[in-house]
């Protein structure tokens, strides 16, 4: 996800953000509450961000990796690869410098040395992306589950929507998911943010989720000074 927000523009935080979901809880007889098929769509007026989580895989279908779609080409971790003739090409390197390291190992370094400058990326960029991620687990909790052929008209005429549904029942079909009629999806409402006060728009029981009953004395406080 941290990586997937390099490709939206600075000012993606300041304006309302829509967020539609869809999944279920495959193949494992359990009692796991968390999709183990999740695919989240966010709009952000005129960008759109795709966030797939999938452990119905198996082998050579594993991965963990971004693709930026852009008018000309697509860009990934392998290179760029143009719409026009299919061929991928390699990337330059752009020469910038970043910090690197342990993040697990930078998180106690940080506490220990209290300051902000020791830190591998700022603490404001952590809380949106993970933010993002509750989004999408927030819509996915409010939705109904509908029948196989209910759940093709998810996405409406979203085009890029559909196949990357498509995309990942391919992946869930190396685990032996059927993709047909008896396959039932959760499908969450299409909900609006709003990045400056962090609250749903116009939706309590979405805005309930965004925090919790805690248990004293470990209390997370509404601001923090």
């Amino acid at each position: 996800m941290d990586i997937a927000r390099w490709g939206l523009p600075l000012d993606h935080w300041t304006k309302p953000i829509k967020v539609m979901s869809i999944g279920g809880r495959f193949d494992w007889n359990d009692q796991g509450q968390t999709p183990n098929a999740h695919l989240t769509i966010f709009d952000f007026d005129g960008y759109q961000l795709f966030f797939e989580s999938c452990n119905l895989v198996t082998g050579k279908s594993m991965s963990v990796t971004n693709a930026f779609h852009t008018t000309e080409g697509v860009i990934t971790d392998r290179g760029f690869t143009p719409y026009k003739d299919g061929k991928r090409i390699s990337l330059p390197d752009p020469g910038v410098k970043t910090k690197t390291g342990d993040i697990f190992r930078n998180y106690i370094e940080c506490i220990r040395s209290r300051k902000v400058e020791d830190q591998l990326a700022p603490a404001i960029d952590c809380h949106r992306s993970s933010a993002l991620c509750h989004l999408g687990a927030i819509c996915y909790r409010l939705g109904e589950v509908v029948p196989f052929d209910k759940s093709r008209k998810a996405f409406g005429d979203n085009k890029e929507a559909f196949e990357a549904l498509q995309a990942m029942e391919e992946r869930m079909k190396s685990r032996n998911v059927k993709i047909d009629a008896s396959l039932k999806y959760r499908v969450g409402p299409t909900l609006t943010f709003d990045p400056t006060t962090e609250k749903f728009v116009d939706n309590d029981a979405a805005n309930k989720m965004l925090t919790r009953n805690y248990r004293k004395p470990f209390v997370v406080p509404d601001k923090v000074v």
